[in-house]
């Protein structure tokens, strides 16, 4: 992914952080499929993974962001293979 991908999730998270006060989630998708959801209140962001349903928790937005990039560039590496290994 590229530094302005970076840029945009982290400042989705930015914003989710700002309200703490109102429940709001945003969902990360690709080729429309969900990778993964994002909350926040008031002292974590929380991840869950749309695969898994597994939940994790940051309490800064940076380590969050790299986890979102991460997670996304899996996504986009796992379905190439797929794509590449298909007769």
């Amino acid at each position: 992914m590229s530094s302005s991908n970076y840029k945009r999730i982290k400042d989705v998270l930015e914003l989710l952080c700002m309200y703490d006060d109102v429940e709001m989630t945003h969902v990360f998708r690709k080729n429309n499929q969900e990778v993964l959801s994002v909350s926040s209140n008031s002292k974590n962001i929380e991840l869950i993974f749309a695969d898994s349903r597994e939940k994790e928790q940051y309490s800064d937005v940076e380590a969050a962001t790299f986890v979102i990039e991460r997670s996304m560039s899996s996504v986009v590496a796992y379905q190439e293979q797929k794509t590449q290994h298909l007769p």
